[in-house]
């Protein structure tokens, strides 16, 4: 088993932007029933506390040729099902969705919105969560911006759930930016909503958690998959489990439950005490 233990100082997703909770809060009544088959449990990662320390160390014990967690006894690898599972997302008989190119006038026309100054920066691949938050947000934003807009109020509604999917999985589910969120999810985010055509996004959210632990393993800076859901699936496996707290918990909803299963593990609390954790974790001690 060979440990890097190399890496430089790791960025990845550690504070959800306030801006995206109050996003989901403002629109959750009136388009969660259009939201949710999209994105299923992958909300309630909005109130999980990243733990950067441990995936940073998990990282160390990524074998990218192999493309495995390699521990003293035993290699453990994140599966479709399991990540299909923690978020609550069908797998089964969907067609993978993937990203397409869009330029900058082309993610501004599709969103209603008039060629303007901030057209170099779209041009760039990214747009601010600040930028969409102001301008489908909330109930007023139409009459905010709408000289920016042309499409009329009917029109910016239809638009707004799809804006905040595309938000959401640029924040929290494929990083490219700090509070930015990359163009190229729209078309697809577009896609999803159209219907009926059966489509998933987990074999994305995988590939991307592949390889971020696999580019950051060579010594790379930025971890661009989902850091959260990685994090989520190590501790399922690592906890010490206790059926009397698992039995009180919605398995439904694991990402919402799992604080509760955790609850009575006396986990390590800092980066030394992880590093102790994993370098003599064996087989026998975790959860398959």
């Amino acid at each position: 088993m060979q440990i890097n233990q190399n890496l430089p100082n790791i960025r990845m997703m550690t504070e959800v932007p306030r801006t995206l909770k109050e996003w989901w809060g403002n629109i959750r009544l009136a388009y969660g029933n259009k939201i949710m088959p999209h994105l299923g449990s992958l909300t309630d990662l909005l109130n999980v506390e990243a733990n950067k320390s441990l995936i940073t160390l998990m990282i160390e014990f990524w074998q990218p040729i192999i493309v495995t967690f390699q521990f003293t006894d035993f290699e453990i690898t994140p599966t479709l099902v399991e990540i299909s599972q923690i978020a609550n997302l069908l797998l089964a008989g969907r067609a993978p969705l993937a990203l397409r190119i869009t330029s900058g006038i082309d993610f501004l026309q599709s969103l209603g919105l008039r060629v303007g100054p901030c057209l170099r920066r779209v041009d760039e691949g990214w747009v601010k969560l600040d930028y969409l938050f102001k301008r489908f947000g909330r109930r007023d934003s139409y009459y905010r911006f709408q000289q920016e807009f042309f499409i009329s109020r009917v029109g910016w509604e239809r638009h707004r759930a799809i804006v905040f999917v595309m938000a959401f999985l640029g924040i929290m589910i494929f990083p490219k930016k700090k509070a930015c969120v990359d163009i190229t999810l729209l078309h697809m985010v577009i896609f999803m909503f159209r219907g009926p055509v059966r489509v998933t996004i987990v074999p994305m959210i995988l590939t991307e958690i592949f390889r971020s632990l696999s580019l950051c393993s060579r010594g790379y800076d930025h971890f661009k998959g989902s850091n959260l859901l990685l994090q989520i699936w190590v501790l399922e496996h690592f906890y010490e489990r206790q059926e009397e707290n698992d039995a009180e918990t919605d398995l439904h909803n694991k990402i919402k439950s799992h604080a509760a299963r955790l609850s009575m593990w006396d986990a390590p609390n800092n980066e030394n005490g992880w590093r102790i954790f994993l370098t003599h974790l064996t087989g026998n001690r975790i959860q398959w």
